[in-house]
């Protein structure tokens, strides 16, 4: 009994120090994965949307107007778009005015 007693600490500490299976720290992360992965693609969607819609506005407007608008903001001044769509937090947009490019940064 006494030897009983000194070998279970002994495969206690083993079994501890035992090196973790590869995979297993991937399905320990997969909710979190998934989660970050589904909020990643929304805001991929939200950026393809609002870019969509700036530049469709901006083809409007050149049409209608027969130039480039100044910004991105006389968009909405002029009634082309209701409002400038919003981007996720930490993206902006960039347009140059003399091409009409629209891009965006921070994203």
């Amino acid at each position: 009994m006494k030897r009983m007693i000194w070998i279970l600490p002994l495969v206690f500490a083993v079994a501890a120090c035992e090196p973790v299976k590869e995979g297993a720290s991937e399905a320990v992360n997969a909710p979190t994965d998934y989660i970050g992965a589904n909020v990643r693609a929304k805001q991929q969607a939200e950026v393809t949307t609002a870019v969509s819609q700036v530049n469709n506005a901006i083809r409007m407007f050149q049409a209608g107007e027969g130039r480039l608008p100044r910004n991105i903001g006389e968009l909405v001044t002029e009634g082309y778009l209701p409002a400038v769509p919003t981007l996720p937090k930490g993206a902006s947009y960039n347009y140059n005015p003399q091409t009409g490019q629209l891009s965006i940064d921070g994203y």
